[in-house]
């Protein structure tokens, strides 16, 4: 049963049939967590950020992969545009775009207003024996199949690289389904004019 890094290590030490690759398993390690990061929405990585606005602006929180929803007061979710949509958008309705790792709201908000982030963040780095998180805790297939896609790159296993690799697309695959199910079950379908 994989609960933890120790595990984790162990049974792709099984899975592959190799002992003579422990000095790899970090790196592995960390390319499955990129490749997590870059791929996977799920639930257990919402975060939710409460900041105030500075001269129209707003820093994202550091482990933010990507926004679902920013909200002023109790105003409701605002909308996103481009920066070349807000330069040129009079309208008086809060807008948000990002730059530079940066909310820019307009039209101008007065400085100290609170704002709301609800976002993805990244899963955090496994890295001692007894280190898990929220996706080893629930979905710990997901980092065996992202691990032993990892080593199975490493030692140019070009057979099993299609199979972890396809085992670990329709795993995200899923799991995001799921997600998009949950986040919008029940929600009426809206149709907006641009």
């Amino acid at each position: 049963m994989i609960v933890d890094y120790l595990s984790l290590r162990q049974t792709v030490a099984k899975y592959i049939h190799r002992n003579d690759l422990d000095d790899m398993f970090d790196i592995f390690m960390q390319s499955a967590t990129v490749r997590i990061n870059q791929s996977l929405r799920c639930s257990e990585m919402e975060a939710r950020a409460n900041t105030v606005i500075s001269k129209n602006f707003v820093m994202l929180p550091e482990d933010c992969l990507e926004i679902r929803t920013v909200q002023i007061g109790d105003r409701g979710p605002m909308r996103f545009n481009t920066l070349q949509e807000l330069d040129y958008d009079s309208g008086q309705t809060p807008k948000f775009s990002i730059f530079d790792n940066q909310l820019e709201i307009r039209p101008e908000v007065p400085d100290d207003t609170e704002i709301e982030i609800v976002y993805y963040a990244g899963v955090s780095p496994l890295v001692e024996d007894t280190d898990s998180n929220c996706i080893m805790d629930k979905y710990p297939f997901v980092y065996l199949y992202a691990c032993m896609l990892e080593a199975t790159l490493y030692i140019q296993d070009d057979v099993r690289i299609q199979i972890w690799m396809e085992a670990l697309v329709r795993k995200f695959d899923t799991i995001n389904g799921r997600t998009r199910d949950r986040q919008y079950a029940g929600a009426p379908m809206k149709v907006e004019a641009r």
